[in-house]
């Protein structure tokens, strides 16, 4: 996927320019493919994105890190915050394996 399509592909979801931008930099910094970037759709405007966006952001304050979303399993918003609210209420954050295989470049 070209930097044009993952574009168009984040602002029909919703992203606002910063968003996108941050993006971009994590693919040059990374190297890992567009494709492979989650999109949650940002067009929703309910309590429930409310909710997630405010768990994230406590998520990031707890472990100074993000989310690992784009080394999880395919997951609903509904699910994805029910792991955020376990690891706020247990205090631990979230383990993804990393396989050891140094043709992987993170």
């Amino acid at each position: 996927m070209t930097e044009a399509e993952f574009r168009k592909l984040a602002e029909k979801a919703g992203y606002d320019e910063e968003e996108i931008q941050g993006f971009i930099k994590f693919h040059e910094e990374s190297g890992i493919p567009f494709e492979e970037m989650p999109l949650l759709d940002h067009n929703v405007d309910d309590k429930a994105a409310d909710s997630l966006d405010n768990k994230v952001k406590k998520y990031v304050e707890m472990f100074h890190e993000n989310v690992p979303v784009f080394m999880m399993p395919p997951m609903t918003a509904e699910e994805l915050e029910a792991v955020i609210d376990e690891c706020l209420r247990s205090g631990k954050p979230i383990e993804v394996d990393v396989p050891d295989d140094p043709s992987i470049h993170y």
